[in-house]
């Protein structure tokens, strides 16, 4: 049985010099592309701990970008049923961005008193496909 290598020699007329050669270029241009990709990795690093360094976990970051390339669709695809994947697993989303911005402590508990009556968005939700079901 002849392998796939002793065909490609035989092609070559039976020189193995050419194979060498283009074996020898190859190897060349993956070494390239190794140094520019580990220079690119320390890059995105880079700016990843930046963005550590604002007080923003990898993992959100991550899934920020993510989202980001998404097309609409399969990201409201996503952002309903990740939610009410939260939901059943007992860890809801509780979005409320109003923390960040308030700056005096009545508006800080007034939005603890939203917060705390606040539905899971799952269950807000599925509440709003039912009301529409039925009416």
């Amino acid at each position: 049985m002849t392998t796939k290598l002793q065909e490609t020699i035989n092609g070559m007329g039976g020189n193995i010099k050419p194979l060498l050669d283009e074996l020898k270029q190859r190897a060349e241009n993956v070494q390239e592309l190794i140094a520019k990709r580990d220079a690119i990795n320390a890059d995105i690093g880079e700016q990843r701990a930046a963005v550590k360094a604002l007080g923003i976990s990898k993992q959100a970051f991550d899934f920020g970008l993510k989202r980001k390339e998404m097309d609409e669709e399969k990201r409201a695809t996503l952002d309903e049923n990740y939610s009410v994947v939260c939901d059943a697993l007992g860890v809801p989303l509780n979005i409320n961005q109003g923390d960040l911005f308030e700056t005096n402590e009545k508006e800080k508990d007034n939005a603890n008193a939203k917060k705390a009556d606040a539905k899971p968005i799952g269950q807000q939700q599925a509440e709003a496909i039912q009301n529409a079901a039925n009416g």
